[in-house]
């Protein structure tokens, strides 16, 4: 599979594209002409190539403004748990570094430091308990709730896995997006405050993986 073929495919996945999710990917859409090759896949399918608003990161989205618009609609409920997902492994995170930033682009995240922080406080292991509620563990561990946690943001290519056997991750362009996401959706489309009034009414179990 050539390399264009497998960008595009990557795009019609879903997938976003960063420097450190898709390197190769990232510097071929970097690039003019190869984002016009990516970009004549595309729209033949009636998608378009966007970026977020760091410009960091790539994705792809409805060609026509009517079809974007009916698509974030029917979509609202699953990108806002989306976001609130980031929002909460954000909140938590910012609790265990309290002099950090949010959760951004190229930020390493290495599980046994995190380890090392909750593991000397009771509130950390209350809040990393009810942030992985309803997430199928195989042991109430802290230790195994932060592997199965920061596992599970891999597997859905919210970070990316630098050192397997180390558990050390990397945020991804994913990430960015959900935090525009979180910046933009209630101004774009009005009843999703309303929604996201819901989505935090509801109860957290069996909800913060939901696919």
């Amino acid at each position: 599979m050539d390399i264009i073929t497998r960008i595009s495919r990557e795009l019609v996945a879903g997938k976003v594209i960063c420097s450190y999710s898709f390197p190769e990917g990232f510097d071929i859409l970097s690039d003019p002409e190869g984002i016009r090759d990516v970009e004549g896949i595309l729209e033949s399918l009636g998608l378009r190539i966007a970026i977020t608003s760091s410009k960091k990161a790539f994705f792809a989205a409805e060609e026509s403004t009517g079809e974007a618009e009916r698509h974030i609609r029917g979509s609202i409920h699953c990108l806002l748990n989306e976001a609130r997902r980031i929002s909460d492994v954000a909140e938590f995170l910012m609790n265990v570094y309290p002099d950090g930033q949010r959760l951004h682009l190229g930020q390493v995240i290495e599980t046994s430091n995190v380890l090392e922080v909750v593991n000397g406080s009771n509130a950390l292991e209350d809040m990393l308990a009810n942030l992985t509620a309803g997430f199928n563990m195989t042991s109430n561990t802290t230790s195994k709730r932060i592997s199965n946690l920061f596992r599970k943001l891999a597997d859905d290519g919210f970070l990316k896995v630098m050192n397997q056997s180390r558990e050390v991750y990397q945020v991804t362009g994913r990430t960015e997006r959900a935090w525009d996401i979180i910046e933009n959706i209630l101004q774009m489309v009005p009843e999703a405050a309303e929604k996201l009034e819901k989505i935090a009414e509801e109860s957290r179990q069996g909800d913060l993986f939901h696919a």
